[in-house]
């Protein structure tokens, strides 16, 4: 009698997990589908002007991701000021590419011991995020880390962080019946912290897994 409690018990278990579990994949991919579509929308401010703009400082000529280029968007971003005109020194942390700049974003942020001082590479210590979800295969960013500067927010209904799992006793069915909620919405907080480069050349490398949540801040929780 213990081992078939145990063996029911232990199935419920798995069961849960992989229920669960892509119940919480799809929310997941819900989010990113919805911070990529923010980014890629390039929508308008209250200045009249789109989030990328050279107007705004942070959109740059044609460029594949080098050490010329990120060189160029660092100083974009050091550059950058906030409403005041004070400057607001936005440090580069992230390089944020679609699939098919990925290779060659890696072999520019690869860190290799250079024998020389001319060859040490500056930007190895920023850390390469790879988004299949970014539709304009030749478009690339260099991002600041999301405490420190105005990006992307995110927020979910207030007191209801993350998806919500109900479950009761199923009626039209027997069984136990599953449903999950998830209450979010994303929006550019402002224009600093992100610098859009428009690459010459595509280099394809395959899917990767993106996680544009890491480039995002969350808000204050909204009330409905």
């Amino acid at each position: 009698m213990n081992d078939e409690r145990d063996n029911t018990e232990a199935t419920e278990e798995a069961y849960r997990i992989e229920t669960f579990g892509k119940m919480g994949i799809a929310a997941c991919a819900f989010e990113n589908d919805t911070l990529a579509a923010m980014v890629m929308a390039n929508p308008v401010l209250s200045d009249g002007v789109a989030v990328f703009h050279a107007d705004h400082g942070n959109l740059t000529a044609a460029a594949n991701p080098n050490v010329t280029s990120l060189s160029a968007a660092r100083l974009a971003m050091r550059k950058m000021k906030a409403l005041g005109g004070m400057l607001i020194d936005v440090t580069p942390r992230f390089v944020l590419v679609p699939p098919e700049l990925e290779t060659l974003a890696e072999q520019v942020l690869t860190e290799i011991a250079a024998a020389k001082t001319e060859d040490v590479n500056p930007f190895g210590k920023l850390s390469l995020l790879v988004e299949p979800r970014l539709s304009v295969a030749d478009r690339w960013y260099v991002v600041a880390d999301p405490a420190s500067a105005e990006g992307l927010e995110y927020s979910y209904l207030e007191g209801a962080p993350g998806p919500q799992i109900e479950t009761r006793a199923g009626f039209e069915v027997d069984g136990v019946q599953t449903r999950i909620r998830l209450d979010f919405g994303a929006a550019h907080g402002g224009r600093r912290g992100r610098v859009a480069l428009q690459a010459v050349c595509r280099n394809n490398s395959g899917d990767s897994d993106g996680g544009l949540c890491a480039l995002a801040v969350p808000s204050r929780p909204r009330v409905m």
